[in-house]
């Protein structure tokens, strides 16, 4: 459980066994892996999203551009969706499952985070233009400041994921690498930046 002083938690997104193989995520994943030691040791509240489609994938519309092929060809059956085995949630961190792109939309993510006192996020997330992207959007929208910790994203396409943390992020978000991220330890008001 995080620490009741801790109003920041990472959110570690889609670090999934089988596309952290990819050379693109490889080394993302191991800042990940070091940005939830981090979290950790400062007690803060680590949260995992994972892709994952009901049985059937009635949650998947079949003229969806990218998971409607999921579906037409199963390629995520239920179960099938796994985390890294590099970054094994502890017992009180909650996993995400999701069938979008963001970890917010259809989720319980939002009530996660305001049952715990959050008032700011950090981001950790495979891929840069999909899920990171997503819950940027989405924070920045919700008024909760972020966090990108871009060397712990990574991308299929590098030059999109350079533009995204060199141009757009940094316009309402801290982007930062994991060696140098101080998350906010405060509950008071809005958390430190």
């Amino acid at each position: 459980m995080p620490s009741p002083e801790s109003s920041t938690a990472l959110l570690v997104l889609d670090f999934q066994a089988g596309l952290t193989e990819k050379p693109f995520a490889k080394a993302a994943l191991g800042k990940a892996v070091q940005a939830v030691e981090a979290a950790r040791r400062q007690g803060l509240l680590v949260v995992y999203s994972r892709v994952g489609f009901r049985s059937g994938y009635s949650d998947v519309a079949s003229w969806n551009p990218v998971f409607g092929p999921y579906a037409a060809q199963n390629l995520l059956p239920v179960g099938a969706s796994k985390l890294a085995p590099e970054l094994s949630p502890a017992e009180a961190e909650p996993v995400v499952v999701k069938s979008r792109f963001s970890p917010f939309a259809g989720t319980d993510l939002t009530v996660v985070l305001r049952s715990q006192g959050i008032s700011e996020i950090a981001v950790a997330g495979i891929s840069t233009s999909g899920v990171v992207l997503a819950a940027f959007l989405h924070a920045e929208n919700e008024d909760l400041p972020v966090t990108v910790l871009k060397d712990a994203c990574g991308d299929p396409d590098e030059q999109l994921h350079d533009t995204l943390v060199e141009h757009l992020f940094p316009r309402s978000a801290v982007v930062t690498a994991v060696d140098d991220w101080q998350p906010s330890q405060t509950q008071s008001g809005s958390a430190v930046r």
